[in-house]
């Protein structure tokens, strides 16, 4: 089935599930870490931090409090909501395993 949105709009839609209130000032709003952005067969997972933080890199007293969890958008239907803790653990131990395979994989073609 194809995709009813892509990517740009899916970041569209996470940056305003994010910004509940508007995109507001640089101390309030929050933005999308766009190198983190993790394409999945059925959506993208979106991590975000604040947009001050985003803009330097190099203030961590700038950074949102506690752990963010990411913001995931269906591609299907363009439906935000939050990622749950156990999905994200769930979706780090998925890349792990992902990367193992790919490294494997590496190395027996070299020998």
């Amino acid at each position: 089935m194809k995709p009813k949105i892509d990517l740009k709009q899916a970041k569209e839609i996470a940056t305003t599930f994010i910004n509940p209130r508007g995109g507001g000032d640089d101390q309030t709003a929050n933005a999308i870490l766009e190198e983190e952005t993790i394409e999945r067969c059925c959506g993208w997972l979106f991590y975000y931090q604040s947009r001050a933080y985003v803009r330097t890199r190099d203030d961590l007293d700038l950074t949102l409090p506690g752990h963010t969890l990411p913001i995931f958008v269906y591609k299907l239907n363009g439906k935000a909501r939050n990622f749950s803790i156990i999905e994200y653990w769930l979706d780090l131990l998925l890349r792990r395993i992902e990367w193992c395979v790919w490294s494997t994989i590496r190395f027996l073609k070299k020998h």
